[in-house]
């Protein structure tokens, strides 16, 4: 595997399981008894997963344009 590959690879399963786990602070609120209506809920998972999406893809463009060797 090259090593830019490597980066965006890794850098994208970090930015994942940012995004997992805000979505567990939802989840761990609910379960303590906070009311988030489903709308709302589905809303701010959706927001998460596209901002997360975002990230991936603007870290995996700056990464491309570096010259990266070993």
């Amino acid at each position: 595997m090259e090593a830019k590959d490597f980066l965006k690879f890794q850098t994208q399963r970090k930015v994942i399981g940012l995004s997992k786990s805000f979505l567990m602070v939802l989840e761990d609120l609910i379960d303590e008894g906070y009311v988030i209506p489903a709308d709302k809920f589905a809303r701010l998972r959706k927001r998460t997963l596209d901002q997360g999406n975002d990230a991936s893809r603007e870290i995996g463009a700056i990464i491309d344009e570096l010259n990266i060797t070993f």
